[in-house]
């Protein structure tokens, strides 16, 4: 088995450095939501503190090419630009972000049904 350091530091009040035996990276947030920006880019976690469920995304520094066809008629593609790429990584994000709030509103509203069902009982 391979050797393996990892040393964090806290910078300030949820900013923290990581320091490896290979890279180092800088985490900003706290429980809950914390992004990380690294060397092979950028993960972003959302999670429901003490319960263990999270999502991460991640976003690599080094994408292919995307291409984007012109015509139907004409086999030529284009590279997709720089603003079209952040829409995407933005719809991504923000997909992500929508989908985890719905999960937690259907949740919270699961967990009131069964309490109001148990509590008539008793």
């Amino acid at each position: 088995m391979g050797l393996r350091f990892r040393k964090t530091i806290k910078v300030a009040p949820g900013i923290k450095l990581n320091v490896g035996k290979k890279s180092s990276s800088v985490s900003i947030g706290g429980k809950g939501f914390t992004t990380n920006y690294g060397k092979n880019g950028t993960r972003t976690t959302i999670g429901i503190p003490g319960t263990g469920v999270s999502y991460t995304a991640t976003s690599s520094r080094r994408k292919p090419k995307q291409y984007k066809q012109v015509s139907s008629s004409n086999n030529q593609n284009i590279p997709i630009s720089r603003i079209e790429q952040r829409k995407q990584e933005n719809a991504e994000v923000w997909g992500m972000l929508i989908g985890f709030i719905f999960s937690i509103v259907v949740f919270g509203f699961g967990v009131w049904i069964f309490w109001k069902v148990f509590s008539f009982f008793m």
